[in-house]
């Protein structure tokens, strides 16, 4: 009761909002100081721990790196898929070499 009514203070810093506690998990998952890393991370983006307020410019202004790196993720799903398609050939003549021997 009294506890969850209480007025704490956003745990983001250079965030100044005030909220009651039971409140406070909503407000940080959607405060502009919270911090969050580049969607695009985990594919090469140096970008991490970037303010929420601030993502949308820097997707923008990524964008052009963004798809490089988008482009070369493809190329390297190609090159792998290649690699399993000429290993499928080798696994076919093997089986079949394993057949005429039966």
């Amino acid at each position: 009761g009294k506890i969850l009514r209480m007025i704490v203070k956003c745990f983001w810093t250079k965030c100044e909002s005030k909220c009651e506690l039971k409140k406070l998990e909503d407000h940080m998952r959607i405060c502009d100081f919270r911090s969050i890393d580049c969607p695009y991370l985990n594919i090469g983006c140096k970008d991490s721990k970037i303010v929420n307020k601030d993502i949308k410019n820097h997707l923008l202004t990524e964008i052009c790196s963004h798809t490089k790196l988008l482009f070369e993720v493809i190329d390297n799903l190609r090159y792998e898929i290649q690699i399993l398609k000429n290993d499928n050939v080798e696994l076919k003549k093997d089986r079949d070499n394993l057949k005429v021997c039966i």
